[in-house]
């Protein structure tokens, strides 16, 4: 039971991430709008962190490791859906690092 509440807790932490990253950042950085950027960022990896704290310190059941495979699919759906996220998002107003890479080439 213990196993399914966690997964359940890091399911429900990932969607929020995934949507605070779609609705809350994504469009800052499309429109090149940053205050309060940092803000949001610093506050999403401090939900990112206690769901990592989640994930790795609250103690195993009797079954062991077998019983976290809900949990490590639920990390593992999350981890691919916020970068997925992250690809579509413009990045060309964060950085220039680019333009230099050509001009340096």
């Amino acid at each position: 039971m213990r196993q399914a509440r966690r997964a359940m807790i890091l399911a429900v932490i990932g969607v929020g991430l995934c949507i605070w990253l779609l609705f809350a950042i994504a469009p800052m950085i499309a429109a090149r709008d940053f205050d309060g950027y940092v803000a949001r960022v610093i506050a999403f990896g401090a939900v990112y962190a206690f769901a990592a704290w989640i994930a790795a310190c609250v103690p195993q059941n009797e079954t062991g490791r077998a019983g976290q495979l809900p949990a490590l699919l639920v990390i593992l759906g999350n981890a691919l859906t916020l970068r997925a996220i992250a690809f579509t998002i413009p990045h060309d107003g964060l950085t220039t690092d680019a333009y230099r890479y050509v001009w340096d080439a």
